[in-house]
């Protein structure tokens, strides 16, 4: 079934200048002997100057949690990614400016833009 949602409605956009990278290694106190041990979670704060508008998490088990937008008290959104995702997610951060963060609302579907289109090979002269 087709929403007749306007779009402009359903997504929201947050473009970031900021960020703050957490990086863990922590037991997640599983029973099951070939399960248990260390695992790995990441998450990246975005920010746009001192506000927060979107945290990125890594997860090591598949899937990861379902995306989401919190609208209460410091409204952010919130995307979950794989662990294995975090490399790309980071040179995205690192190399691009400026950046957005989207969330749609109906579909919990989300992800990070960069907001220009770009010429290829920019980085060949660094």
């Amino acid at each position: 079934m087709v929403s007749s949602v306007p779009k402009e409605l359903t997504e929201i956009e947050e473009e970031f200048d900021r960020f703050m990278v957490l990086y863990s290694s922590l037991d997640l106190g599983d029973k099951n002997p070939k399960t248990n041990g260390t695992k790995s979670a990441a998450t990246i704060v975005c920010y746009q100057g001192n506000q927060l508008v979107g945290v990125l998490s890594f997860h090591e088990r598949q899937p990861p949690p379902v995306n989401s937008y919190r609208g209460s008290r410091v409204p952010h959104i919130n995307l979950n990614f794989h662990i294995s995702r975090f490399n790309d997610i980071m040179n995205l951060i690192r190399y691009q400016r400026p950046l957005t963060i989207w969330f749609d609302v109906s579909r919990s579907d989300g992800g990070l833009s960069s907001g220009e289109i770009e010429d290829i090979g920019q980085q060949e002269g660094v």
